[in-house]
């Protein structure tokens, strides 16, 4: 019961949609990615260095081919 009131919560104030994992996103694109959570999760501070552009290119290349898969 309490689960849908938060959602609707955080989605509608800066808290921000719990579903989405932005850190994942930053994950794929760099090397030597690191995160620590705070607060029960409700926060995290990541990092990551960026990659080579060879590296950056087979990257984005297997994103591509995973969304033109999901179409």
């Amino acid at each position: 019961m309490i689960l849908p009131l938060s959602v609707w919560l955080m989605k509608h104030t800066l808290l921000g949609n719990p579903y989405i994992h932005p850190w994942e996103h930053v994950a794929r694109a760099t090397v030597d990615f690191q995160i620590r959570h705070f607060l029960f999760s409700a926060y995290y501070v990541c990092r990551g260095t960026k990659r080579t552009d060879t590296q950056q290119s087979s990257v984005l290349e297997g994103a591509f081919v995973q969304s033109e898969a999901a179409e």
